[in-house]
């Protein structure tokens, strides 16, 4: 009996530490950052902003960042040769700079 109980507890700190590793590595690949969560505008909300402004542009990229504490999504768009670079406030849904790029 005693060995049988070595032998459960030994499984469990094992299970255990195992389940302690694998957290932090699937927390690193969450798809949203801590600030991005508390948003008050969402990563698809903000895609939708930009198509309401933007209907004929494709999306080159979508990042969420923080600048001098302003969390915002930056979004490329392009269209032909023209490129467009828009900021989207993440907690109002303004879009607060356009910078036009045309090749």
């Amino acid at each position: 009996m005693n060995k049988v109980m070595k032998q459960v507890a030994l499984a469990a700190v094992v299970g255990a530490g195992l389940f302690v590793a694998t957290v932090p590595a699937q927390a690193a690949f969450s798809k949203y950052t801590p600030v991005q969560a508390q948003a008050a505008i969402s990563y698809d909300r903000a895609v939708e902003i930009f198509k309401a402004q933007y209907p004929d542009y494709q999306i080159k990229d979508v990042d969420f960042d923080v600048d001098y504490g302003r969390p915002h999504y930056e979004i490329e768009g392009f269209r032909g040769y023209e490129e467009v670079d828009v900021k989207i406030d993440a907690a109002t849904g303004e879009i607060y700079r356009v910078k036009y790029d045309r090749d």
